[in-house]
């Protein structure tokens, strides 16, 4: 049993890159956030503090806890896709449905773009388009939570209604996976680019390893002719040297030779 809770406290840990490291961190802040936006203005608006505070509390350690566990991977994008727009239905039940609430829902949609996951934006969408059929429906039979009536819409409810707020919202959708698109695109070239100037400059560094490697060796044999040359010139001297002894030596036993005639005669 220890085992298992030791298991399930311990963070994961995934091989991610930087980018999406940055990203999840940014959301998670973003939540948080959230909570105290949702806590400390809307609900003071609103005056209704109980679900903010409670509501967005649970999304934040949701979110926190995910965040240890599951960051950089797929998962993770779904859960804070899901815990955004759960944000903007707190915010709409708190103000008991203001149509204002609703900009919410494409500001958050909009933070869902750092992922460039159209998948994240699929699920966030269709999540929230469910909220406003089933809020929909609970609000036109005056259903009630805890003595809250539950509301959507604070000028009335009907599926024309839900379906100009859908149509929206998949609008909304269609332009936004436009974008994250283009930018996978986008980043797929500066992929490309990068991978070129690596492969370039590995290249270049392999011709200036090979061309440092030929003047060494240039460099080497010039030292060795250098010193053969040195070798000969030396050699040289001494035989010239030599030479020049044995002429000295010559002519010293001329010159003594013919002093020695000249005395005689």
């Amino acid at each position: 049993m220890n085992k298992l809770i030791k298991n399930l406290l311990e963070p994961k840990t995934f091989d991610i890159d930087e980018k999406t490291t940055h990203a999840d961190q940014f959301i998670l802040r973003l939540v948080f956030m959230h909570w105290m936006i949702v806590s400390f203005i809307t609900a003071y608006i609103f005056d209704n503090y109980l679900l903010g505070i409670v509501g967005g509390g649970v999304l934040y350690f949701i979110t926190d806890f995910s965040y240890r566990y599951f960051n950089g991977t797929q998962i993770y994008k779904y859960i804070v896709s899901l815990v955004l727009l759960t944000f903007s239905i707190i915010m709409i039940q708190q103000s008991m449905g203001r149509i204002e609430m609703h900009f919410h829902i494409f500001g958050a949609l909009s933070f869902l773009i750092i992922y460039k996951d159209h998948k994240a934006l699929t699920v966030a969408t269709i999540f929230i388009v469910l909220h406003h059929l089933i809020f929909n429906y609970l609000q036109q039979y005056n259903i009630s939570i805890f003595g809250t009536e539950i509301v959507v819409f604070n000028y009335g409810c009907g599926m024309d209604i839900v379906l100009l707020h859908g149509a929206f919202v998949l609008f909304e959708w269609f332009v936004l996976t436009i974008m994250v698109s283009n930018m996978a695109k986008t980043d797929s070239e500066l992929l490309r680019v990068k991978r070129v100037i690596e492969q370039a400059n590995i290249t270049l560094e392999n011709r200036v390893i090979e061309r440092t490697r030929e003047l060494s060796i240039a460099k080497q044999s010039v030292e060795s002719i250098n010193k053969t040359l040195e070798s000969r010139v030396i050699e040289r001297t001494l035989e010239l040297q030599k030479s020049k002894e044995e002429s000295d030596t010559a002519n010293s036993a001329k010159s003594q030779f013919l002093a020695n005639m000249s005395h005689e005669i």
